[in-house]
C-alpha cells in the first residue's frame, strides 16, 4: 500500500502502467535509502538532483489536483 504522497505521484497524468511500476521501484529504493547509510550515500552520489525532481513531481500533482478541484465548482 502506498502512502498518500506516493499514491498522488502515481496518479500523475501521462503515466502508463509500466511507468508507474518503474516509479514504484524507484520510490521504494529512495525510501530505503533514507534509512540505510550505505544506500543513502549511493543515492546522494548518484542522484544529486533528486530533491528537485521530487519537488517537480509533487508540484505537478498539486497543480493537477487544484485544477480538478476548481473545475468541480
Amino acid at each position: 500500500m502506498l502512502n498518500p504522497v506516493g499514491a498522488a505521484l502515481f496518479r500523475h497524468q501521462g503515466r502508463d502502467a509500466g511507468e508507474r511500476g518503474q516509479a514504484r521501484v524507484w520510490l521504494a529504493f529512495v525510501a530505503q535509502a533514507a534509512v540505510s547509510p550505505v544506500l543513502g550515500e549511493a543515492v546522494r552520489d548518484s542522484y544529486a538532483g533528486i530533491a528537485a525532481l521530487f519537488v517537480r513531481l509533487v508540484r505537478a500533482e498539486a497543480e493537477s489536483t487544484l485544477r480538478a478541484a476548481i473545475s468541480g465548482f
